[in-house]
């Protein structure tokens, strides 16, 4: 079996360009991040335990809070300034200018307490626990405490919600996906529920492991046939892209990039040999991707994936990327994973007639990219096309997601893991019903599916 790269857990992290803007999300405080290399659209809300520049964290907090402390003061001159304001007669000085005179008194006395009040509070924080008085340099964790207690207690809405439960295997998992992530924007993980982290002896990847006895990509590549259009620009009717395998018909929308071909048809995309760019019409799956991501610890289901931003209709998603293996080998494992009730087999049946002729299988147990956790629903967003470019042998297509719908911000990505499987199962339907049953809540749930 052909391994992963073994530098591929040395990867840098995605680099901070500039901290922009912060505000507390949900009881914690974040901060507005502009990634190097990357445009405003990727921006991102990141709470500081995902960060790891503590000097532009230290330099943003304290020009931060030299904007509020001017504010602060330019607050307390108008006050006063409104404060000293008087209306005099013309008989002269009468008591209800006296009277607010020493209203004016009391009114600046309660202001400079307020001001003694806050520096107490601030110098208390930079205080040693000896009780010595002596001040000592806080963590950059102590100073972000020590914020977020002082905005609930001067804040005029008073104390903000506390921040929900976070496991710290959650945190493990982020920096895994960041450190593994190289063609794309960062992924976040949500745990708010339990104490999982990184699935055991799993390796994020983002292309195939080939299994032994089944040929790689460097192996079939001599047999791709490339398009000749001239000036890197495919068209319909002259590519042979298209005149050999859709009869002349685009696979994907010009403008949109949304796929036009009906769920169950193949789509034959340009490859490494064509003429054309890489921002070519005929090559949508082979974009670097610009979603933005959550894998999130979902009650009774385990990981799933959430999207922060909405996704249009029929545009693609990802690749189901894992180590290709053969049928004879996926049988066995499919019978131990199926003793546990967990299995992440997908077979690459597009071309077999019957199930048992599939010759190759994805398993994404231990070698996967964010797909891996993709849920089941009988009432799905997502869904599979047979995907063939630099692929050249159509047993080994891509399993290609694309959205069947648009999917709004905060929603799960879901696919149907049925496919063709329960027109297979008349026997055996009550053993699966009892072992795989579905949680995903749709109105059309039928109870049951099986991976």
């Amino acid at each position: 079996m052909e391994s992963p790269d073994s530098s591929f857990q040395m990867e840098n992290e995605y680099e901070v360009e500039k901290i922009l803007d912060q505000k507390v999300i949900n009881g914690d405080i974040c901060f507005e991040i502009k990634w190097k290399g990357y445009g405003p659209e990727y921006n991102t809300w990141e709470p500081h335990h995902n960060l790891n520049c503590p000097e532009l964290l230290d330099n943003f907090v304290h020009e931060y809070h030299l904007k509020n402390k001017k504010r602060t003061l330019e607050k307390s001159r108008n006050f006063q300034r409104n404060s000293n304001t008087s209306t005099i007669t013309k008989n002269g000085t009468t008591s209800t200018q006296v009277n607010k005179k020493e209203g004016k008194k009391i009114t600046t006395t309660g202001i400079k307490e307020t001001r003694i009040q806050r520096s107490n509070l601030v110098e208390n924080f930079n205080k040693s626990n000896n009780g010595n008085g002596v001040k000592k340099p806080l963590t950059l964790i102590e100073k972000f405490s020590q914020q977020s207690q002082f905005t609930q207690l001067t804040s005029n809405k008073g104390p903000r919600s506390v921040a929900p439960f976070q496991s710290p295997k959650a945190f493990e998992f982020e920096r895994f996906l960041r450190r593994a992530i190289k063609n794309g924007p960062p992924i976040s993980v949500i745990n708010d529920i339990d104490d999982a982290g990184i699935p055991p002896n799993f390796t994020y990847i983002e292309n195939y492991i080939y299994g032994e006895g089944v040929p790689c990509q460097a192996d079939l590549i001599e047999r791709l046939v490339g398009c000749q259009c001239r000036m890197g620009y495919c068209t319909a009717k002259s590519c042979s892209c298209f005149t050999e395998h859709t009869g002349g018909r685009l696979n994907y929308d010009r403008t949109t990039f949304q796929v036009v071909l009906k769920p169950g048809n193949i789509i034959y995309e340009c490859n490494s040999k064509c003429n054309c760019l890489s921002n070519c019409i005929n090559r949508v799956s082979q974009r670097k991707s610009n979603l933005d991501l959550v894998i999130k610890r979902i009650p009774k289901k385990g990981w799933g994936v959430v999207t922060k931003r909405k996704i249009p209709e029929r545009m693609f998603v990802t690749y189901y990327y894992g180590e290709v293996i053969k049928s004879t080998e996926a049988e066995k494992r499919g019978s131990q994973y199926d003793t546990k009730g967990l299995t992440y087999l997908f077979d690459l049946d597009y071309n077999a007639e019957d199930h048992d002729e599939c010759a190759y299988t994805v398993d994404a147990t231990n070698f996967g990219n964010f797909s891996r956790f993709f849920n089941h629903s009988c009432d799905p967003n997502l869904v599979v096309y047979p995907l063939i470019n630099d692929n050249a042998d159509i047993r080994l297509h891509h399993i290609a997601f694309f959205t069947i719908k648009e999917i709004q911000i905060g929603e799960e990505l879901t696919f149907n893991y049925f496919g063709n499987f329960h027109h297979e199962v008349e026997g055996g339907l009550n053993k699966i019903k009892e072992k795989y049953i579905c949680k995903c809540d749709a109105t059309s749930c039928i109870g049951y599916f099986h991976e």
